[in-house]
């Protein structure tokens, strides 16, 4: 759904990524085929997962969704065969909301595995347990500068990171990293590899 600015009673939750971010992403890798966590008015593919549920209780049924429920679908299947293009891996879209990231990162985690390709923005957290169990050794992460603006004009009041998962099949020589990246120049620095 989407990136949580505030706490208390303004627990807004579904923040679209902003378009000149969606822009750089979609230059650095591929055009997104899938967002597992939208509705109609921020999802980042015209394929998306709607929620079943919202801050005010049951959500109605999104007629523009794939499916409601992500965690009720095999995203590796979506990934390797339902929306495979020319033979590569359908890349899916995760910017879940920031405040359940550990269970939406397992999953990610658990789906790659299996071979699925996504990519994940959340708040910056190396060191966290869940960072340390569940990202570092299973995607290339990219520290992102500057700061995204989910609302216009105002950066976001952390540091973001985009990981990317892939299948153990699609891993090159040089997996896991951690680097910076100007998404706004592409320009990629400070590069650490794992072990």
């Amino acid at each position: 759904m989407g990136a949580r600015i505030s706490t208390g009673k303004n627990n807004k939750q579904d923040y679209a990524t902003p378009a000149d971010f969606m822009a750089a992403v979609t230059a650095r890798f591929v055009p997104i085929t899938f967002d597992l966590a939208a509705h109609a008015g921020n999802a980042k593919s015209p394929n998306y997962f709607a929620p079943v549920t919202g801050p005010e209780g049951p959500m109605p049924r999104d007629p523009k969704a794939f499916g409601m429920d992500a965690f009720d679908h095999s995203w590796s299947k979506l990934s390797c065969n339902r929306f495979c293009t020319n033979g590569f891996k359908g890349l899916l879209w995760l910017n879940c909301e920031f405040n359940d990231i550990p269970r939406w990162t397992k999953r990610v985690m658990e789906e790659s595995r299996k071979g699925a390709n996504i990519l994940s923005l959340t708040p910056a957290s190396v060191g966290s347990v869940w960072f340390d169990t569940l990202v570092a050794a299973h995607a290339n992460v990219y520290l992102l500068r500057p700061r995204i603006s989910f609302i216009p004009g105002e950066p976001y009041n952390k540091d973001c990171m985009l990981a990317h998962f892939v299948s153990p099949s699609d891993r090159d020589e040089g997996f896991p990293f951690i680097c910076t990246w100007d998404w706004k120049k592409d320009e990629i620095t400070h590069i650490w590899r794992g072990p």
